[in-house]
């Protein structure tokens, strides 16, 4: 069996030697390129090892005789044959000539194959050296020839596994998700896992083949993503047909699969709720959604429950959040902007996501009683002319449309208000009203309840006490300063993690229960 192809057959094992048949790489997310592919142990060596013996006995010997010829011709140069007679001439008059050795400076490079792999080296075509590469360059490199040292490897390895830590590090995007599609392809004989923050490189993966990490209590909790999400889908949904997973796969694209890294998730029906929402929190409580780890995602329709079904014990256990309209119906019924059947598919909605996920501890529904822009209108009507009166102005040509507008929208009548808050919105378009409004809004901004509670469910697992504290810390600098607060506020400056509580217990208390700060942390 000595001239069996073991590249074809594979190595004999002896089961007592296992460990030696089993490579294991570990490629640092702060790795030195440079310093790895310069060491002793680099992978140009390992793989000049194993095809050591594959390189024909013609050739290994026109090596060995090029060599010595090399040997010959650098000791013959006069420069280098003079050192050594300058040493044997010190020599000689220190010792004397009885007792000093008669020395020869000569070449001696071996003729070893194995050791051939010290004077080989990677040099870019255009001839520049590696140290001006850039380290998005270097790692490509590096992830290169350690793929094909497995390859050469692999008739003697039993077991090949690369650990890949961040391997997105200083690499665009682009080159990222060819990257990870490239490395994908070697899954006949190396066994690859990555860890990684890059949105980009969860877009080209598929969940089936990921894991979630979370951190929680001191623990790592490992999740799947795609674990029994099929049977959910033939069971609950009762799609039989679907495969949820490979649809799953295809819908979370670069925007939308950071729902994968957040550590709570709202989901959102539409453009004005994903554009204003994160602006009056962030104007509301000094604090942004990626600062309570919330990741909020617009489905851009109603269709929650199949992104929505990804969160589960068997699943990802994150809190997520869904926010969507009843759409009862709150604006003159003659209008063309009445819908008749939207207050029915509202609560048709609502029965059914109340169907799937009642008993998932971590899906919750949350619900505005008509769309969002009237219920943004009713918690700001006081001041609701101050933010859209420039849009107004910008959005209209003739006064009196101007001045009917900015009358209708302060209107005792609640269904007058509301159409005109409605008008005005699919006037301007949804979504770039939202972004005018996000740009008016002030610290005196209410935020609906129901958007709240969405945000307290989805955040329940993150916020601490340090998040709260700097949450009150930026409400205090809305308020007048009094004696009261000021005693307040130092004392939330200054106290430690003991007595921070009772500190924000008393501030809470001096706010009132009717500020939306108070509500949240409640």
């Amino acid at each position: 069996y000595e001239e069996d192809d073991e590249a074809l057959l594979g190595s004999r094992i002896d089961m007592s030697d296992i460990f030696k048949h089993i490579s294991v790489v570990y490629v640092d997310a702060l790795r030195d390129v440079l310093r790895e592919m310069k060491n002793n142990r680099n992978p140009v060596k390992r793989i000049m090892e194993t095809i050591e013996s594959k390189i024909s006995s013609d050739n290994v010997e026109s090596l060995k005789t090029i060599i010595q010829q090399l040997n010959e011709t650098i000791t013959s140069v006069p420069e280098i044959r003079k050192i050594g007679e300058n040493i044997n001439r010190q020599l000689n008059s220190i010792i004397g000539s009885v007792y000093s050795p008669n020395l020869l400076l000569s070449s001696t490079m071996s003729d070893d194959m194995g050791s051939l792999a010290k004077f080989l080296s990677m040099k870019p075509e255009q001839n520049i050296d590696l140290d001006l590469l850039g380290l998005g360059h270097l790692n490509m490199i590096y992830l290169a020839l350690k793929i094909v040292e497995f390859e050469a490897c692999r008739s003697r390895e039993l077991l090949n596994i690369m650990l890949i830590e961040e391997p997105e590090a200083h690499i665009h995007h682009h080159i990222q998700k060819t990257l990870f599609e490239g490395l994908n392809l070697q899954k006949n004989y190396t066994q690859i896992l990555m860890t990684t923050h890059s949105v980009h490189l969860a877009e080209v993966s598929e969940i089936s083949r990921m894991n979630v990490l979370k951190s929680f209590n001191g623990k790592s909790i490992v999740m799947n993503p795609a674990n029994n999400l099929n049977s959910f889908a033939k069971e609950k949904l009762k799609k039989n047909n679907l495969n949820l997973i490979n649809a799953v796969e295809r819908y979370l694209d670069v925007k939308r699969n950071g729902l994968l890294f957040s550590k709570g998730v709202i989901l959102v029906e539409g453009d004005a709720e994903e554009i204003l929402i994160p602006q009056i929190v962030k104007k509301l409580f000094g604090i942004n959604l990626d600062e309570l780890g919330i990741g909020l995602i617009n489905v851009g329709s109603t269709s929650f429950e199949y992104i929505a079904s990804l969160f589960d014990d068997d699943r990802i256990q994150r809190k997520c959040a869904i926010v969507t309209d009843l759409d009862e119906q709150a604006i003159p019924s003659e209008h063309r902007l009445y819908k008749s059947t939207a207050q029915e598919k509202g609560q048709a909605r609502k029965e059914k996501l109340s169907s799937l996920f009642n008993e998932n501890n971590w899906v919750n529904c949350f619900y505005a009683n008509t769309t969002f822009e009237i219920e943004f209108l009713d918690v700001n009507k006081e001041n609701i002319l101050t933010y859209v009166s420039p849009i107004i102005d910008d959005a209209f040509k003739d006064k009196k449309t101007i001045t009917a507008y900015k009358e209708e929208i302060q209107s005792e009548q609640y269904l007058e208000r509301n159409l005109a808050m409605l008008k005005l919105a699919n006037h301007v378009g949804k979504g770039w009203f939202a972004i005018e409004l996000g740009e008016k809004i002030d610290f005196l901004i209410k935020i609906p309840k129901y958007i709240l509670n969405a945000i307290a469910f989805a955040c329940q697992e993150i916020v601490d006490l340090s998040i709260y504290k700097k949450i009150l810390l930026h409400t205090i600098d809305l308020y007048e300063e009094t004696t009261e607060l000021s005693a307040l506020s130092a004392s939330l400056k200054t106290s430690d993690t003991a007595d921070l509580n009772i500190a924000i217990i008393s501030l809470l208390e001096y706010f009132g229960k009717d500020e939306d700060v108070v509500y949240l942390i409640n």
